[in-house]
């Protein structure tokens, strides 16, 4: 499991974690999966969010990892500008209705 935090003078501004999921069972695959990242608004747009996804880089490539997965909200517009700026791509579209 991974957890990252990123203070300033000792106050959290940001954290990620993440997981390596292996799947032997189907296709033999592995990937590592990003469960959240967040960087205080104040904070945003200094570095921090790139900081934290490079550290996540390196352990995924430390653990044999060679690719990365995440989830992100489609409405959170400063969300999916910044995964894609990462270089992350759609993979799939889930969908949903209310009844």
């Amino acid at each position: 499991m991974l957890i990252l935090v990123a203070r300033v003078g000792g106050e959290a501004i940001g954290f990620m974690n993440g997981r390596v999921i292996r799947d032997p069972e189907v296709f033999e695959e592995a990937y590592g999966f990003i469960d959240n990242a967040y960087v205080r608004p104040q904070s945003r747009r200094k570095g921090v969010g790139r900081a934290l996804l490079r550290r996540a880089e390196a352990w995924y490539e430390s653990n044999g990892v060679a690719e990365i997965r995440l989830s992100v909200y489609a409405a959170n517009n400063l969300g999916v500008r910044f995964w894609e700026l990462a270089g992350f791509e759609p993979q799939s579209i889930t969908m949903r209705k209310a009844l």
